[in-house]
């Protein structure tokens, strides 16, 4: 008896708390998967739109799910307190109890987004040797103007900071250098990337790299530490900014962490040093051209549907807008998205 009534009690409140559970775990894995785009969470979320939409379903059912159990408790217990006689101030406690229930589950998420975003943003590189930031020039500004500069990338390394730009070479758009501006023999001073080719070179240095399938520097022997995870997504509906986590024999190089959480333009990279700051420096440049790119999508106009925007509830649209002064767009080898001239 008493073992029957024990399995009634725990039953009953698996039922009860199931919702929670199951809300919970799409809660988390909807704000992991926006924050870290280069997350095999990300991918298995994003992988097309229909999964997308699939996902985002089941997110929203299990939200309304919970909210229909939080109104029928508090309506069956507002009914009980209606027979024991209440009070009109005590009814009108009631019904804005139920009401701010039933609609947690739909505002509860962006709290948390933002502050699992902050954290990830100012914390995620707390245990690597290098912190960077890479700062890219938005459309409007880039498009209209065609600037040589392009971006800038601060780098933080033993309490030091370190400034690189990336300027495009006015007669050759898919050609750009990655500068230093500081003075140390710690990184090469200047790095040119020409993108048509896939050639990457320096003093002292010439080498290529590979795209397809994957991103991979066969003479340097960085490779992603997961291969299953794109590092850019042309065939991807909408934008996507470049997953790059590159690895040197098991060790750890590069990785992009996160988006800003305010500004789909600037995006935090992690990195080693000792041995591995060149090999850093080389793969840097190259995620940060592919984030100019990305940049140039995500801030094209006040409607452009972009992952990791600026509203976690963006989850839902269409391409987006057409891009004004499309006509100008190299699109012949365009890498991903449209290199601009």
């Amino acid at each position: 008896m008493c073992l029957a009534v024990t399995f009634g009690v725990v039953t009953v409140v698996c039922l009860v708390l199931s919702p929670f559970f199951c809300f919970g775990i799409y809660l988390y894995n909807v704000n992991y998967a926006k924050i870290y785009p280069g997350s095999k969470v990300a991918y298995d979320v994003f992988r097309n739109q229909h999964s997308e939409n699939a996902f985002f379903f089941f997110y929203w059912f299990t939200a309304c799910l919970l909210a229909s159990g939080f109104a029928g408790v508090f309506h069956a217990a507002h009914r009980e307190l209606a027979k024991g006689g209440v009070n009109p101030c005590g009814e009108c406690f009631c019904i804005l109890l139920v009401l701010f229930c039933i609609v947690l589950p739909y505002w509860i998420r962006f709290p948390i987004y933002k502050s699992m975003h902050h954290a990830a943003f100012w914390n995620s590189c707390d245990k690597w040797d290098i912190r960077a930031v890479i700062d890219s020039i938005n459309y409007s500004p880039y498009v209209w103007d065609l600037p040589p500069y392009v971006l800038n990338i601060t780098l933080t390394m033993d309490a030091v900071v370190y400034a690189l730009a990336v300027y495009r070479h006015p007669l050759s758009p898919l050609t750009y250098d990655l500068l230093l501006e500081n003075t140390t023999d710690l990184f090469y001073s200047n790095i040119t990337y020409d993108v048509a080719n896939s050639i990457i070179s320096s003093t002292g240095l010439n080498l290529s790299y590979v795209t397809k399938p994957n991103l991979d520097f066969p003479s340097l022997n960085l490779s992603l530490a997961n291969p299953g995870i794109p590092w850019t997504r042309p065939d991807y509906y909408t934008c996507w900014p470049p997953a790059v986590n590159l690895v040197h024999e098991s060790q750890k190089v590069l990785q992009t962490i996160t988006l800003h959480p305010s500004d789909c333009s600037t995006m935090l990279v992690c990195g080693s040093a000792g041995e591995e700051l060149k090999n850093f420096q080389i793969a840097l440049g190259l995620t940060a051209v592919w984030h100019f790119y990305y940049s140039l999508c995500c801030t094209a106009g006040s409607d452009q549907i972009t992952f990791g925007g600026l509203d976690p509830e963006a989850e839902f649209g269409d391409d987006g807008p057409g891009i004004p002064g499309e006509d100008r767009i190299y699109t012949d080898k365009s890498p991903g998205v449209s290199a601009m001239y």
